[in-house]
């Protein structure tokens, strides 16, 4: 889809600056900081975006995650088993 709206060479800019970005990230140490993409919005098909580091808001650790998924998991299986017994019923 972005092939429409933008130019090849916009989107060959737009990964380059997303690994730029993901360079000086980890040179600063934050990569406990999500990457934020943000388009320019001006009309010219050549032009991309750029990439902002968000300080405010930090990732989940790796032990967040999967006591998350654990959860969740656990949640649908839950209401799998109560709509398989409404079935038998």
């Amino acid at each position: 889809m972005a092939g429409k709206f933008l130019q090849r060479s916009a989107i060959i800019d737009v990964v380059k600056r997303g690994e730029c970005a993901n360079a000086r990230q980890k040179r600063l140490g934050l990569t406990q900081h999500p990457l934020r993409f943000t388009p320019c919005g001006c009309s010219d098909p050549g032009c991309g975006g750029f990439y902002t580091v968000d300080t405010r808001s930090t990732l989940p650790t790796s032990a967040d995650c999967t006591a998350a998924l654990r959860a969740d998991n656990q949640r649908r299986k839950a209401r799998k088993r109560a709509s398989g017994a409404d079935r038998t019923e």
